[in-house]
């Protein structure tokens, strides 16, 4: 009987062990509005938490479809950002208004932001944190054929980590306070 509540709860621990690891959900940009806080505006009502995945490529949507960038209209979090193609082959815009928000990254497992190419993602204006030291500073990683570009007031506030550039390009550009 000992031995049978033992492995009850050894099972039962492990159990918990694999949900708590898929707790992470990405969530996907889905073209219909611009602003980051609205649930409308992900492929899963929305928007991502810290330990979530944020995932901006391609949508269902036909070739040719306007794309509307992410707004970060208020402070948000998230583990992970993921930038590929969009719908018209280019890349993305995410910017703020002139009150810059921040977007906070990390958590386990985060990748912090990642770009694939052929495109170029252009962050302009939010401020960046990392969720915390360590595993959880911001990272950024710039994939062959991919172009990352912090533009304006943008800036990485705390917790900083690596810049990674694996055949892409990073580019600083803040000529817009110049």
């Amino acid at each position: 009987m000992g031995k049978f509540i033992l492995r009850s709860i050894l099972a039962m621990s492990l159990l918990a062990s694999a949900n708590a690891a898929q707790a992470q959900t990405t969530y996907t940009w889905n073209n219909a509005g611009s602003n980051w806080s609205a649930a409308g505006n992900w492929s899963l009502a929305g928007p991502p938490l810290l330990g979530d995945i944020a995932l901006f490529t391609a949508t269902v949507n036909d070739p040719g479809v306007p794309v509307v960038n992410p707004f970060l209209d208020i402070d948000q979090q998230a583990n992970s950002l993921t930038f590929g193609l969009n719908q018209n082959l280019g890349g993305w815009s995410l910017t703020t208004n002139a009150t810059p928000q921040t977007l906070t990254l990390g958590g386990t497992g985060s990748t912090g932001i990642t770009t694939f190419g052929p495109q170029t993602t252009t962050i302009s204006g939010p401020q960046l944190a990392g969720a915390g030291t360590g595993a959880s500073a911001i990272v950024l990683n710039v994939t062959n054929g991919s172009t990352l570009v912090l533009a304006g007031t943008t800036a990485v506030t705390a917790n900083q980590g690596n810049i990674n550039v694996n055949g892409g390009r990073f580019v600083m550009d803040n000529s817009v306070t110049n």
